[in-house]
């Protein structure tokens, strides 16, 4: 028996005043747990949600249902980020912000410091400093005569992400890049198909023309694979082959159904 008291004092001792004086203190008014005063707290006086806890000796549980009771709006996690202390030393921080001021990038200033990339994101972002786009950081690296890592303006075999010249379209089409070609775009690209297709038959596509996957592949450049038709008949032949497709697809199916079966299904078509 007397351990069990014993128990239940240190357990009292451990939670402080217990919940049912928790809840008749905020009943009477002794602790303040109205949204005006959770409002200060936590927009004027910046305080987090633990904190205003403890400044009110109340459980976390607490201050998240009356937040939400009040609809208090949260700080976002960014937000939130920013309210934190910093480990930085004040002349670190001056430092990241002239250096940015002066035009090096994030990853430059990061070396310079020996810190890590985000910690300069975030002094940054907490002094409130305007963070540069991308062309506006790659002019910056050229005007410093930063030509190596950037190239700005530079393409074809100058550009740093060259790759041979041969690259997808964004379309499902594979380009080479044959500035001299009169068929070339702007930027000196032209299709592959259409380039495979005049070698093989030693001649420019007719005026007129288009060019046909015939697997429906369009990276499949085979010329076995190239059919060049009209465009009249190019439009009108592609809404008929999708239909044949689907209708193959079908068939494909019902086989593999029946196989799968082990039994023979007829079908009976009326002509």
């Amino acid at each position: 028996m007397a351990v069990a008291i014993q128990s239940q004092t240190r357990q009292q001792i451990r939670r402080g005043i217990s919940l049912s004086e928790k809840r008749r203190s905020i009943r009477c008014g002794e602790i303040d747990i109205s949204e005006a005063n959770l409002r200060e707290l936590y927009l004027e006086q910046q305080l987090n949600l633990r904190e205003i806890a403890i400044s009110l000796g109340l459980h976390m549980a607490t201050i998240h249902y009356y937040f939400k009771k009040y609809g208090i709006p949260r700080r976002s996690k960014s937000e939130a980020r920013l309210l934190l202390p910093s480990k930085i030393p004040h002349e670190i921080t001056d430092e990241i912000v002239q250096l940015y001021k002066e035009g090096d990038g994030q990853k430059t200033i990061a070396h310079k410091l020996n810190i890590s990339k985000s910690v300069v994101v975030w002094q940054l972002r907490k002094q409130g400093i305007k963070m540069r786009n991308i062309s506006e950081g790659l002019k910056s690296a050229y005007a410093r005569d930063n030509k190596n890592k950037w190239m700005l303006g530079k393409t074809g075999e100058l550009c740093p992400n060259f790759k041979g010249g041969i690259h997808g379209n964004g379309k499902g089409y594979t380009v080479i890049l044959m500035p001299e070609h009169p068929s070339a775009n702007k930027e000196g690209y032209i299709l592959e198909h259409r380039l495979v297709w005049e070698r093989v038959h030693n001649r420019p596509l007719p005026i007129g023309y288009h060019l046909h996957h015939i697997n429906g592949i369009k990276d499949d450049n085979r010329p076995i694979n190239l059919l060049a038709l009209p465009k009249k008949t190019h439009d009108k032949l592609i809404p008929e082959l999708k239909k044949r497709i689907r209708q193959l697809e079908e068939d494909v199916k019902l086989l593999e159904k029946t196989l799968d079966n082990s039994q023979m299904i007829f079908r009976y078509e009326v002509n």
